[in-house]
Formats: structure tokens, C-alpha cells, sequence
């Protein structure tokens, strides 16, 4: 009997146990459903809330046929007002079969987007502020991670076996378009099920986009007569044919315009002449039709939409604003809000923002109040919006601070916006403006510092023809930036000599004025660089470096010496120098010991770059080092968002075809040089171009004649860009096609400037010779 009862004790503990293990187990799995069912709410909301999409049958079915041929980033682009995001997000809710009831009919496009098999994501971007891109979309998906690899990582476990669209909308300036690069490249390099689309308004590169067939265009265009009658019956509005016209007149066919016309109804559009201003006079017809409390609230609106485009219902209790009954409503009903009222959110759109931001420009309390809002919160970029406004020499000192700290970040949207902001409010004005000399300085210098980050040179020299400041005669610290930024862009237009000369012009001001002594290794180094890059004299690039590593020594300025020593040691690399060569790079190594752990990120990767080239030159015969170096320095550039990692796949393909791995070296000569048309960067086509030639001659891979074609255009683009070393170059490549002898004037010209390597090809023109030249970015 007691053994009995010593079994049946042990059976209950058992079975007591099984029950608390499947009870933990049921309840891990609870909670994960809990969790998953959180996250799926979070991306399955509409996206489009009351508005009735019109069709755009083409340009659907173009994203459609782009999706199944399996491209990667789709970029769907068209002026201010097109209807991007309408379209964008149209095609989320597709996707996520969770149309609106509005939309709930359009089954000719929900079947066939339903057989994609995916999910999207829609998220609408600013570069207006001081929140990057990675935290806008981090906090667009709270819940889903922390950083931008663990929101990659959770979607593909949440959304199983489906494709995942990450689309980024409003990526309305150059600026931001560069600082999406790095997001695409976060999430396609994370699982093959991604998918990116941006909106924006101009057509953008992707300059990290190497394959062409992975990246496709869809340019929306404007709203033709069927479109518009579309557009009203579907929105259950009454059109007359001669009203259609109007429309169509008044509109030139933008579906924002087109909206607000059907919305607020014909009869005012006879009472306006039709002139390029007839839209901004619609506008104030219906602003003056508001009440004065409607009237405020639109202003709050349209002030608080340049630094937020989105705006939740609870920030206007911030500014104690009593708001009228329905009032949200009612300017939704005039077409100048979207009103959403699950989210309780409000989106103006920028041709309404900046028609009230100009036209009640002296609403002084109200930008004021929005001002110390900003200015309370500690958001220092958003800040410097209002304070351009209020037309203050007080505001001077913050307005120049926060640009310089811009400029230093490199926060290129956000420099672009303030800028963009200035020109519409002011057109460049000073008086208009009402700003003082420095602050107008600062700005100006801002946006052309974000149009070279950018890379939009043609734009930035528009900027410094327009605006006329005196960059000769520099009296003051952010003049004197000025000036240097345009000896610089001169020089990235290939007008060496005009950039040679401002920099010239700077040093004996320098030398006037010791209160600018700091920018004197700057000058002396653009000098060099200019020297170098034009090809002609490389013994005076060499004379003005070392002039920059003195001048650099004298302030204790340790990047500014070790870029110096770096771009002079290149040029006795590829004199062959061996002897100077080794002991500037042992100075170079000797430097970088003492740098700090933490900092000079570009310089550490550079010194990378510069020891990669020296293992090469010098035959140390350490190609796992040179490798690893090269692989690591592009690594680094990558992470700093940096376009020299272009020069690197050059290098890369240098490497590649020392080794007479003639594929590897070409792919990589193709990333760089696809990466240089984009980026008009001619100095990187052109080399990259004689790179790819070499290779097809040593490998007899390509058709001679198309060869020797795209040689005579090499030919003709150094001889328009001043890029005096590579025409040499392909002029010696072009003879070795046509065999025969090189001109004496093309051995003459490697002569003076010592370049062995061509030298050597020159006399020899032979495989072994074509191997052994060694090509520079100069």
C-alpha cells in the first residue's frame, strides 16, 4: 500500500511539471503572438485617409511590370503637386489590402497587386530639421527596433516569405537624396526580399546603384481632360465642359490644383486673369473666405509645415490656440489640409505652406511663439527658420552658429532647406530680407557648401554668380570661407587656373592680415592639388605641398599636415621616387601614431589608402596586406558616406590588374567608372576609361575599333576638362590601338613630368609594359 502511494506521488509531481512547462511554453507563445499582432497593426494602417485616388493606369501598371522584372529601387518622381504621395500611398494599401472605403472599388488595381505577394511600409521624410533620416523611420516603427538593422532584421521574421516595400516619400532636395543611400543600402543588404521606392520631386542617380537593372524610373506626368473628369466623378463633383477647360488652364494639369479647383468651385476663376501668379491669387481668394480664428489656425499650419510636414492635433495645445469646432474639417473641406482622423494628424502641402509662409511673412507673433517653442525643446536647426523670418541682427549670431555646425556635419539636406527657404521667402534679397551681411553670408555659404557636398556644381556657381559677393577682397572670417569655397568650386569644375588665381589672390591677403593666417595651408594646398590635377607641372604641385605641410606645422594643424604629406607621396609614387617616396611614407606613419583613438576618421582611412598605394608602387609583394588595406579603407568610406569609395574600386581594379585578373579588374574599374558619370566626376570617367581600355587590350576582349572609340571621346573630354596627364595617357593608348609610334609630344609631356611608368610603356608599347604602368587619381 505504501508503495502504491509513493507511485501515484511520483505520477502527480510528473504530470504537475508537464502542466508548468506547457503553461510557461503557452505563455512565451502568448505573448509573442501579442507582440506580432502589436507590430502587423502598426504596418497595415491607411495610408490613404479620405481622399479618392484617380487613376493612373500607366504609371501603376510600369510599377507593376518594373516589380515582377525584379528591380530593386523604383523611384517615382515629378514636379511640386503631381500627386506622388497620393500615388505612393495608394499602392501601400494596395499592397496591404487595406484600402479605404473610398477607394475600396479599384479592383482593376488590387488584384493585380495582390499576386506581388508583399507587404509596405510608407514613410514621408524632412530634411528640414535635426532628426536624421534613420530616426524619422525608427520612430515611424516604434516598437519594430533601435537602429535601422534591427527594424531590417525584425520585418523579414514578422513578414514571412514575402517581398517588404520600404517606401521613402517626399525626398524633395539633393541633400536628402544623399543621405537615403545609406538606408538603401542598409536594407538591400539585408535579405533579397526588400524592395525600395522613393518619392521625390527630382529624378535621383543613386550613385550606389551599380546595376542598372536593378534601378528603375517612373516620372508621374500631369492630369490631361480625361483625367480630370475622372478625378470629379469619382470625387462626386458636377464639371461643365467649358469649367474643364478652365481647370485644365488654371491647373496646367496638377492634381493638387486640380483638387483645390473642384473643391472651391468655379465661379471665382472668371473674376482672375490668367497669368503666371493666378494660382498664389486663387489661393488668397480662398484664404480671405476664412474666419480669423480659421484664418490663424492656417497660418499655425503653414509656419509649423517647414519643419515638420506632418503635424499631430496635440501640438497646437502647445501654442494655447483656441481651435473652432471642426475646424480641421473645414480647411480639409477648402483643400488646404489632409486631415486624418484616425492618426489625428494634419499634412499641408509645400505649394500651400510656402503661398501662407510668404504671404503672412510679417505675422511676427505667431513666428515668434513657433520660434520659442523650438528654441525651449533645445532643436537648434529649427530654430534658425523662424529666426531668418523675424528679420533680426539679434538672431545673427545663433542663425551663423547653426550653419557652421551644419557645415561641419555635413548635414547637406538640412543646409539645402535653409537655403531653398531663404530664395523663396526673399529671392536672395538682402533687402527684401532684412537680414544683416553676416547672416545673409552664412546662408549663402550654407547652400553652396551643400550644393558641392552634393555634387551640383553648374547650380552652386549659378548661386555665387547670382548673389555677387565680392569673393576677392575678403574682409571678415565668413568671407574669406566664401572666397575658399569658390577657389575650391572653381577647382571642381576643372577651372584650374581661375582656382589657382582666387587662392593666390587669398595669400596675399593672408599675408596682409594675419587674422586669416589659419587658411594660409588651405590655399597653398588647393594650389598643389589644382597643380596636380591639371597634370602639366608636378615638380610645382610637389613646391606648394610642402609649402601646405609647412605652414600646417606652424599652427599644429596635424590633418591638415598629414593630407599634405599624403597627395605629395602619390606624386613620387608615380614618379617613381623610391627613396624620397619611403621616407615621407615612414614621416606619414610616424604622424598617425600620435593621433588619438577617437577622431579623424577621414584621415585614418586615407592614410589606409595612401599605404595600400605604396605596397603596390613599391613591389613589397604583401597582397594580402594591399588587399585587406583596400577592402577596409572602402569599408570605413562606405560608413562615412563618402564618394571616395569610387576611387577605391578603382584602386581595387589597380590591384586586380597587377595581378592579370583581368574580370576582377574590370568589374571594379566599371563600378568606379558607372559611379563617374553619374557624378560628372571627369577625372574618375576618363582614368577609369583608360583603365578598362589597358584591360581590353591585354586581354584582346573587345572589339578594336570600339576601343579605339571610346578613346577619341576620352581624348576629347580631358582636352575639355584640363585633365592634361590623361589625354596623355589615351593618346599613348590610341597609337598602341593604331600601331604606331607615339607622338614625340606624348613622350615629351610623361617626361616633364617624370611619370616613369608611362614613360617606360611608352618606349616599350608592349603587354609587359601596359602591366607594369601604374595609373594615379591624380
Amino acid at each position: 500500500m505504501e508503495y502504491k502511494n509513493i507511485e501515484y506521488s511520483s505520477i502527480i509531481q510528473t504530470v504537475s511539471a508537464a502542466i508548468a512547462i506547457f503553461t510557461a511554453i503557452g505563455s512565451i507563445i502568448w505573448n509573442i503572438i501579442k507582440r506580432l499582432t502589436r507590430r502587423k497593426l502598426n504596418i497595415t494602417s491607411y495610408y490613404v485617409s479620405q481622399s479618392v485616388f484617380s487613376d493612373r493606369n500607366q504609371s501603376l501598371n510600369n510599377m507593376i511590370t518594373m516589380i515582377q522584372t525584379e528591380t530593386k529601387v523604383i523611384n517615382v518622381y515629378g514636379k511640386r503637386g503631381i500627386g506622388k504621395s497620393a500615388f505612393l500611398r495608394f499602392f501601400c494599401d494596395c499592397i496591404n489590402c487595406n484600402l479605404s472605403r473610398e477607394n475600396s472599388n479599384r479592383k482593376e488595381y488590387t488584384n493585380s497587386i495582390k499576386k506581388l505577394r508583399a507587404k509596405a511600409l510608407y514613410f514621408q521624410l524632412s530634411g528640414d530639421g535635426s532628426r536624421s533620416i534613420n530616426d524619422q523611420i525608427i520612430s515611424q516603427v516604434s516598437g519594430l527596433g533601435l537602429t535601422l538593422i534591427e527594424i531590417a532584421e525584425n520585418l523579414v521574421q514578422l513578414i514571412w516569405r514575402k517581398k517588404i516595400f520600404i517606401v521613402l516619400d517626399n525626398i524633395n532636395n539633393a541633400g536628402l537624396g544623399k543621405e537615403i543611400e545609406s538606408v538603401i543600402d542598409t536594407f538591400l543588404a539585408y535579405s533579397d526580399r526588400y524592395r525600395i521606392i522613393v518619392g521625390s520631386i527630382e529624378k535621383q542617380a543613386f550613385l550606389n546603384i551599380m546595376n542598372e537593372r536593378q534601378l528603375g524610373y517612373i516620372e508621374l506626368p500631369t492630369f490631361d481632360q480625361k483625367d480630370i473628369f475622372d478625378f470629379a466623378k469619382r470625387n462626386s463633383k458636377k464639371l461643365q465642359p467649358e469649367t474643364l477647360a478652365q481647370i485644365i488652364d488654371f491647373s496646367d494639369g496638377l492634381p493638387i490644383f486640380v483638387n483645390l479647383l473642384l473643391n472651391s468651385g468655379s465661379s471665382v476663376l472668371s473674376t482672375i486673369t490668367y497669368d503666371k501668379n493666378r494660382m498664389d491669387t486663387y489661393l488668397g481668394r480662398i484664404i480671405d473666405e476664412l474666419d480669423e480664428p480659421l484664418c490663424i489656425l492656417a497660418q499655425y499650419i503653414g509656419f509649423l509645415s517647414i519643419t515638420s510636414p506632418t503635424l499631430s492635433v496635440e501640438i497646437f495645445e502647445e501654442f494655447n490656440i483656441a481651435l473652432p469646432s471642426m475646424c480641421f474639417e473645414r480647411l480639409e473641406n477648402f483643400s488646404l489640409i489632409e486631415f486624418n482622423r484616425k492618426t489625428k494628424t494634419i499634412y499641408m502641402h509645400e505649394l500651400f505652406r510656402d503661398y501662407i509662409c510668404s504671404r503672412f511673412s510679417r505675422s511676427t507673433e505667431i513666428i515668434k511663439k513657433i520660434y520659442k517653442h523650438y528654441y525651449h525643446t533645445g532643436m537648434q536647426y529649427e530654430q534658425i527658420y523662424y529666426l531668418i523670418m523675424l528679420k533680426s541682427d539679434d538672431n545673427s549670431g545663433t542663425i551663423v552658429r547653426g550653419i557652421q555646425k551644419a557645415i561641419s556635419e555635413e548635414n547637406f539636406s538640412f543646409l539645402l532647406m535653409v537655403g531653398e527657404h531663404y530664395k523663396r521667402l526673399y529671392n536672395w534679397d538682402t533687402v527684401s530680407g532684412h537680414i544683416s551681411e553676416r547672416t545673409f553670408l552664412a546662408v549663402v555659404l550654407g547652400y553652396v557648401e551643400g550644393l558641392i557636398g552634393v555634387g551640383n556644381y553648374l547650380a552652386a556657381r549659378e548661386v555665387v554668380d547670382r548673389c555677387k559677393i565680392a569673393a576677392r577682397s575678403p574682409e571678415t572670417d565668413l568671407q574669406f570661407r566664401f572666397s575658399l569655397l569658390t577657389a575650391k568650386l572653381y577647382h571642381l569644375q576643372n577651372n584650374y587656373d581661375e582656382s589657382v588665381s582666387l587662392y593666390l589672390i587669398l595669400l596675399s591677403g593672408i599675408y596682409r592680415n594675419k587674422e586669416f593666417e589659419k587658411y594660409e595651408a588651405r590655399c597653398l594646398w588647393g594650389i598643389a592639388h589644382a597643380y596636380r590635377h591639371q597634370g602639366r607641372d608636378f615638380n610645382a604641385a610637389i613646391e606648394f605641398y610642402d609649402k601646405s605641410i609647412s605652414s600646417a606645422k606652424k599652427l599644429g594643424r596635424k590633418s591638415e599636415i598629414l593630407r599634405g604629406m599624403r597627395e605629395k607621396l602619390t606624386v613620387l609614387l608615380c614618379q617613381q621616387q623610391m627613396k624620397s617616396a619611403k621616407k615621407l611614407y615612414r614621416k606619414i606613419s610616424f604622424y598617425m601614431t600620435f593621433l588619438p583613438e577617437d577622431g579623424y576618421k577621414e584621415t585614418k582611412a586615407s592614410y589606409k589608402k595612401i599605404r595600400a598605394q605604396y605596397i603596390s608602387v613599391s613591389k613589397k609583394n604583401n597582397l594580402d596586406l594591399e588587399s585587406s588595406l583596400l577592402l577596409n579603407v572602402l569599408h570605413d568610406y562606405k560608413l562615412q558616406r563618402k564618394r571616395l569609395q569610387y576611387n577605391v574600386y578603382f584602386q581595387l581594379g589597380e590591384y586586380y590588374r597587377h595581378l592579370e585578373k583581368y574580370a576582377s579588374a574590370k568589374e571594379n574599374y566599371e563600378r568606379a567608372h558607372s559611379f563617374s558619370k553619374k557624378n560628372q566626376d571627369f577625372n574618375l570617367e576618363t582614368m577609369s576609361l583608360i583603365a578598362l581600355s589597358i584591360c581590353n587590350i591585354c586581354t584582346n576582349s573587345s572589339n578594336i575599333s570600339d576601343t579605339e572609340n571610346e578613346i577619341v571621346k576620352c581624348i576629347d573630354t580631358c582636352e575639355q576638362h584640363n585633365l592634361n596627364m590623361n589625354k596623355l595617357l589615351s593618346e599613348m593608348l590610341l597609337a598602341y590601338l593604331q600601331k604606331k609610334r607615339v607622338d614625340k609630344s606624348v613622350l615629351n609631356g610623361f617626361m616633364q613630368l617624370r611619370y616613369t611608368s608611362a614613360i617606360n610603356a611608352c618606349r616599350k608599347m608592349d603587354y609587359k609594359s601596359l602591366l607594369n604602368l601604374y595609373l594615379f587619381m591624380m
